[in-house]
């Protein structure tokens, strides 16, 4: 309930000071005395949008402060809820608003800063204003709710059951979001046995993407490269009516080099050299030998590998990944 309301620089008001006793308070007077000024301020008090023109006359700010004995237990809870409830056996609750020039304001609850919108939603718990003909919050079924629960001193019940009421919802929550987990970890178990079921199928060993390029080069250039060792062979070995092979200028520059010799000793080296050139050219010729019978130009097989590249790929390109990964 009120207990106490306090008004400085109000208007015509230099400061006045209420108290409230328990149970029905009168206040009587004649008309404009100014019984609606505690209405007005306590509507000042939980939001009401109010401008500068009520600060008295030669006065910085106007103050409105309201103290309750607190019984309500939606007051607690909304206490709790926003942080201001310090200790749980508060008895009293003390809402204060301050107006500056300019219409701005200050309000606290229990000494903390609040908003304005804390302050309206705190108004609608603890403070009911009737007139003549209507009400506020009577209309409101919550109000309707919270008076009946009073009425039958069933307050402290419905605070349990709404907290068991929360604790449900929490609990609903809690399984809708492991339900949802649990079905989007099941969509990831199948896209992976998806993705598992395309590898086995593919039936990919260990680094044969190297090995299948490798392969595909050499197939696809086979005839290249089989003209190429062939033309190799023959510069090395073959004679020709206009051109001697290679093989043979060597020798006659060893021929010559030996009949130098004769003359001049210190030709040793250089008819070493020769030799030695003539041993590696065997040796090229030999090596182009051997490369030219493991070719061969096999379309059959050059069509096998190309497919296999191009079913490596796919499956790349579907799940976004390199070939060689």
């Amino acid at each position: 309930m009120l207990t106490k309301l306090r008004i400085k620089n109000f208007l015509l008001i230099n400061e006045l000071e209420i108290d409230f006793k328990q149970g029905f308070t009168v206040v009587t007077g004649e008309t404009g005395s100014g019984k609606s000024i505690i209405i007005e301020a306590l509507q000042i008090v939980f939001g009401d949008k109010v401008s500068a023109n009520v600060i008295r006359t030669g006065a910085e700010q106007a103050t409105f402060e309201a103290e309750f004995s607190l019984g309500n237990t939606k007051v607690f809870d909304y206490l709790q809820e926003i942080s201001m409830n310090d200790c749980e056996d508060v008895q009293y609750l003390v809402c204060r608003r301050v107006i500056n020039h300019g219409g701005k304001s200050k309000n606290y609850i229990n000494g903390n800063l609040a908003t304005i919108q804390q302050m309206k939603e705190l108004g609608e718990l603890i403070l009911d204003v009737y007139t003549q003909h209507a009400s506020i919050t009577i209309l409101k079924q919550d109000t309707q709710r919270i008076l009946l629960d009073e009425f039958a001193q069933t307050s402290l019940q419905v605070k349990q059951l709404d907290k068991v009421y929360r604790r449900i919802c929490q609990f609903d929550t809690d399984i809708a979001k492991f339900e949802e987990q649990h079905q989007r970890i099941e969509q990831e178990v199948t896209q992976l046995e998806r993705e598992r079921e395309d590898l086995s199928g593919l039936n990919l060993v260990d680094n044969e993407w190297d090995e299948i390029n490798l392969e595909h080069k050499g197939l696809s250039n086979a005839q290249f490269i089989l003209d190429g060792l062939t033309q190799t062979m023959s510069v090395i070995e073959n004679d020709y009516a206009d051109n001697a092979s290679l093989k043979s200028m060597v020798k006659k520059i060893l021929v010559k080099a030996e009949e130098i010799q004769l003359a001049y000793p210190k030709c040793n080296n250089i008819i070493d050299l020769l030799n030695s050139i003539l041993v590696e050219l065997s040796e090229v010729n030999h090596e182009a030998h051997h490369l030219m019978n493991s070719l061969e130009i096999n379309e059959q097989r050059l069509s096998e590998v190309e497919s296999r590249i191009s079913s490596i790929f796919d499956l790349a390109r579907k799940y976004r990944i390199l070939p060689e990964e």
